[in-house]
């Protein structure tokens, strides 16, 4: 269970286990369609800074149930 307000992507892709790159793409598009809470880091305007009520969302982006449950879809 994630133990602070916000998270770097950096940390949520080592959270999750991916390459950073996939989890930059799956970010910003669901920044803009405003369904993720985000803001620029106060000391490095570079990174973006995800909340923690974010984080299920990416999830489900990345690991669709799918795919996450092994099921396969015809």
């Amino acid at each position: 269970m994630p133990d602070k307000e916000w998270y770097t992507q950096r940390e949520l892709a080592t959270m999750f286990e991916i390459n950073i790159k996939q989890l930059y793409s799956v970010v910003s598009a669901l920044r803009k369609l405003s369904i993720i809470r985000t803001t620029p880091d106060p000391r490095d305007s570079r990174t973006i800074l995800v909340h923690v009520s974010s984080i299920d969302t990416i999830k489900r982006a990345l690991f669709p149930a799918s795919e996450a449950d092994g099921s396969i879809t015809s």
